[in-house]
């Protein structure tokens, strides 16, 4: 059992911490945590068809609460995954990531539109000094 460890040990210890000791920086464990969540919250919309065919046959489970619940097993799954990248776990990052990976394409298209907006404003302020 103890060579299991020491093995499992080395092997977490090659993979997440060969360069320059990133786990004693804070924000590089910010950034972990956000990209894990990000990944998980855009992991959820494809997940979530899989959960729904083996779920749906055999529970009674409303098919909204599918996406929440492919939402929470997969945040969970990515906590369990920070767990053993021994990083510490900031649960406020890892959801709000989850958040924008799962919303993106609204927030993608917020972003968008508020461009083309001050694009807009910007030529028209241009325009106006160009007339006086």
């Amino acid at each position: 059992m103890a060579l299991l460890y020491n093995i499992h040990e080395n092997l977490v210890n090659s993979i997440f911490f060969s360069r320059s000791r990133l786990s004693e920086r804070k924000g590089n464990k910010v950034l972990f945590n956000l990209i894990i969540g990000i990944l998980a919250g855009y992991a959820s919309r494809y997940f979530g068809n899989a959960l729904s065919s083996v779920l749906t046959g055999k529970y009674k489970i409303p098919k909204t609460d599918i996406p929440v619940l492919t939402f929470i097993l997969l945040l969970l799954a990515a906590s369990i995954l920070i767990g053993i990248g021994r990083q510490d776990g900031l649960p406020f990052i890892l959801v709000f990531g989850g958040g924008i990976g799962f919303f993106y394409k609204y927030l993608w298209a917020i972003c968008k539109k508020q461009y083309t907006v001050v694009k807009a404003k910007i030529k028209d302020r241009k325009d106006m000094n160009n007339e006086i």
